[in-house]
Order: structure tokens, then C-alpha cells, then sequence
């Protein structure tokens, strides 16, 4: 989801992801990811805990790498510090 949403960012120069937003604050799903990614898991793991389709779950998780919330070993993704404070920011606005 996340890819498409860059396709439509080059299209009208919106810089708004599906998991992370305009003003860089992780999304829902961007959270889910997120909080089932505290222990190091895989895309397929993570996709049947949080219930987002896979292809939702692999988009989400190369921009939640590339915005280094996440990071990955041996096929295992985790969340970063960054990423925990992304979590806590977000917490923190509700």
C-alpha cells in the first residue's frame, strides 16, 4: 500500500505514506507493524497477527526501513529506538 501511495506522492507532490502520514507521524497500520515488530519477526508472522494482507505488510515495512523504524537481520525485521519513539509519540496525541 505504501508503494502505491508513492506513485501517488510523485503524481501531486503529496509526501503522505500509508504508514506514515504528511507531518511524519506513524498511521494505525503503520502502529500495528510497529508493535508486532517489538521482537525480531517476519513479514508473514507479522501479516497473521496484525490481519493486514501481506502485500500491505511488505510496502509498509520497506518504508518503515528506509524511515529507520525498523531494521532487519537474516530475514527478521525489529523495531528501532526511533521507532519505539515514534510508537510513544503517538500515544501521546491521543
Amino acid at each position: 500500500m505504501c508503494g502505491l501511495v508513492l506513485l501517488q506522492e510523485r503524481a501531486i507532490g503529496v509526501k503522505d505514506m500509508a504508514c506514515i502520514d504528511a507531518n511524519g507521524n506513524v498511521t494505525r497500520s503503520g502502529e500495528l507493524i510497529l508493535l508486532a515488530m517489538m521482537e525480531p519477526a517476519d513479514v508473514d508472522a507479522t501479516a497473521t497477527e496484525t490481519g493486514l494482507p501481506l502485500f500491505k505488510v511488505r510496502s509498509a515495512v520497506r518504508e518503515l526501513s528506509k524511515a529507520g523504524l525498523l531494521t532487519e537481520a537474516e530475514g527478521l525485521f525489529k523495531i528501532t529506538e526511533k521507532g519505539v519513539e515514534k510508537l510513544e509519540d503517538r500515544r501521546a496525541r491521543r
